[in-house]
């Protein structure tokens, strides 16, 4: 019977309190906030103090105010430390200042990188209604955007078959292959490098015009043409 009696009074004492609990949560820690540079927020709630700063709730919103273009008064009463307030301002300045380069590095990697797209794309495209299919043995590589190759063109021979009525008509093309050069080439991607290994199979389209003459390793002169892979 104490007991619940007890528990009634401590009830009763906590529903008494509570308007006065909700008043003082719902009171701002400052009715109107003034800074050094004469900026004034009305009604605000510090949500959060950092070491250089007070980040609080206002009539309009959110704002992060430094602690430095506060008044003495409200440093005093945040403890405030310019000392170790102006080692977090400039390590944060050094890190905002790293994050700038990263991103100003990215854009410009980003921009070259969507650049190189539209000019591997505007040849391709000139590619395949002008240059010369083939496929071609990889026998070395010099740098990345050379290879020395054996080059055989695609051929595609009109053909002609009967039809059921016995007349002769249009057949599927005949594909065969027959040699680019006599002797071993140079091809040179002008967007992006070789990507396959001595020895393996490269597959693409040569502009038929040499672009130049090149050494091999062998100290031999070689022609050099212009080549794109072909899409996979």
């Amino acid at each position: 019977m104490v007991r619940a009696l007890l528990c009634i009074w401590l009830l009763l004492l906590f529903l008494i309190a509570a308007p006065s609990i909700a008043e003082k949560k719902e009171k701002p820690d400052f009715a109107e906030l003034k800074t050094r540079d004469n900026r004034t927020f009305l009604q605000c709630y510090v949500v959060k103090q950092e070491e250089d700063a007070l980040i609080f709730r206002h009539a309009k919103g959110m704002a992060r105010v430094s602690l430095f273009d506060l008044s003495s008064e409200i440093q005093a009463q945040y403890d405030f430390d310019p000392v170790v307030a102006m080692k977090k301002y400039k390590t944060d300045l050094e890190t905002q200042r790293r994050i700038r380069k990263d991103l100003f590095f990215q854009k410009q990697k980003h921009e070259a990188e969507m650049a190189a797209q539209a000019d591997h794309h505007r040849i391709y495209q000139l590619a395949e209604k002008k240059w010369v299919p083939v496929v071609a043995e990889i026998l070395s590589l010099d740098g990345q955007q050379y290879a020395l190759v054996r080059a055989r063109k695609i051929v595609f021979t009109p053909t002609t078959v009967k039809s059921t009525l016995g007349l002769d008509r249009e057949g599927p093309p005949k594909k065969s292959m027959v040699s680019f050069s006599p002797h071993p080439v140079f091809i040179k991607q002008p967007v992006y490098p070789v990507s396959e290994k001595k020895g393996a199979t490269w597959e693409g389209y040569l502009n038929p015009a040499s672009i130049g003459r090149k050494t091999d390793n062998g100290g031999e002169d070689r022609a050099v043409f212009e080549a794109i892979a072909r899409k996979k």
